[in-house]
């Protein structure tokens, strides 16, 4: 019997697949679970046609975001911030700064950062982590500000 899945089945694919199976499993275990719906039923062509659709969006996603990770790679983000005499910063720049930066010059939010906050003057590399397992690494420059 033929089944569409509409969640991930460990060892027999993933969500969105066409699998064959016995028909006994499929009516006592992946059925009543809401794991899988018949290809043939109504149900099964809709519940298909859904998860097709999802794939086509995150894909497209995720070539939009491996875009943008290529324009940020490597990118230099300067802020001006009052320091004292020892090149300390009175406040320090901290993740919610990185975030505002990426998010108004590339439109993307990442996930997580290794490397901060930052507390001195000068250059630091910053890890960047976003949504489908991008990575990036940035330069942030913390300068004296007059």
């Amino acid at each position: 019997m033929k089944v569409v899945l509409v969640k991930n089945v460990p060892k027999m694919g993933q969500a969105g697949e066409v699998c064959e199976v016995k028909e006994g499993y499929a009516k006592n275990f992946l059925f009543p679970k809401g794991l899988a719906v018949a290809e043939s039923d109504p149900v099964g062509l809709k519940v298909k046609g859904k998860l097709d659709k999802a794939l086509r969006e995150k894909t497209k996603t995720l070539e939009v975001l491996g875009r943008k990770l290529q324009e940020i790679k490597g990118s230099v983000i300067k802020y001006q911030v009052k320091t004292n005499d020892k090149g300390q910063l009175f406040a320090s720049i901290n993740k919610e700064d990185i975030v505002k930066s990426i998010e108004l010059k590339y439109s993307v939010k990442p996930l997580d950062m290794v490397g901060l906050p930052i507390k001195k003057v000068g250059s630091h590399k910053v890890n960047l982590s976003f949504s489908g397992g991008g990575r990036a690494e940035i330069i942030v420059i913390i300068s004296k500000k007059d």
